[in-house]
């Protein structure tokens, strides 16, 4: 009877078979449109805004379907999740949203969004910059169609009260494509953290129609956790009553580290040894 041998091809087969079993490993939805709620405690799924002028900010959750319209002439809205760390090669954080634009100034206005790490999670609106200070994370910052400045990419300095300024902050990138003319118009948006190695994040971010654009921080610096995600508006068409996004969709998703090719290595050595040993008795 002609025994059967491990052979290279077989091997190579079988750990093919065995990523399709497998699959990729699955996301976890860490907030959510649909449980967004206004905070009695500090907690994932609360939100709250800030304000840093005489124009107040709000944010007004509707539902069947869930909405979140954010008005604010220059302020900010925050979100917060269940806590997440990037602590192993292949993990990510994911942000989606998509919303309608509304007295966007096209010619001057400024966006920002970013997903970082809050020291305190609040449950009362801010009146002032915000209380951030300590706070780290990664921000992109978009301009409008017709400014002369490119947007920038940036890792979040912790002594800055504002959770959305670059100031003082390293900035990874300063050529994010502006925004187009978005006023009245429904934009998709996605934020995306990812380690890619131990010591390296990788940061990617799209907007509309715009190509992907991405950027690695390295070093011991990299921001690796992460619990907050924010929004930010500038210059609104009607100063007396403030831009507006009107979400539809919003969430934060992640996706951990895809420890079944750990397995996968585990199973494929152990073949290798079985096939050494098959032919040492021979």
């Amino acid at each position: 009877m002609k025994s059967h041998i491990l052979t290279p091809k077989f091997l190579s087969t079988t750990a093919a078979l065995m990523l399709s079993a497998i699959g990729s490993p699955a996301a976890t939805t860490l907030l959510s449109i649909d449980d967004l709620v206004r905070p009695a405690s500090p907690g994932a799924n609360t939100f709250i805004t800030g304000v840093t002028n005489a124009v107040p900010s709000s944010a007004t959750l509707g539902s069947d379907p869930a909405t979140l319209n954010f008005i604010s002439k220059t302020g900010t809205l925050v979100a917060y999740f269940d806590a997440y760390t990037l602590d192993g090669v292949g993990k990510s954080l994911t942000l989606d949203f998509t919303a309608t634009f509304s007295d966007f100034n096209n010619a001057s206005g400024g966006f920002r969004v970013g997903l970082f790490d809050s020291t305190t999670l609040m449950t009362a609106d801010l009146n002032g910059a915000g209380a951030f200070t300590g706070a780290t994370g990664y921000g992109v910052l978009s301009r409008a169609a017709a400014s002369s400045n490119d947007g920038q990419i940036f890792r979040r300095d912790s002594s800055q009260a504002n959770i959305l300024s670059p100031a003082g902050g390293t900035i990874l990138s300063s050529s994010i494509l502006s925004l187009g003319a978005v006023n009245g118009t429904s934009q998709s948006g996605k934020l995306t953290l990812e380690r890619t190695a131990a010591n390296t994040v990788t940061v990617t971010w799209q907007f509309g129609a715009q190509s992907v654009q991405s950027v690695t921080d390295v070093g011991a610096g990299i921001a690796t956790s992460f619990d907050t995600v924010a929004f930010y508006f500038n210059n609104s068409i009607s100063p007396a009553v403030g831009s507006g996004m009107n979400f539809t969709t919003l969430s934060v998703t992640a996706v951990p580290e895809p420890s079944y090719a750990l397995l996968l290595g585990g199973v494929v050595a152990g073949l290798v040894w079985k096939r050494r040993r098959h032919c040492q008795a021979r």
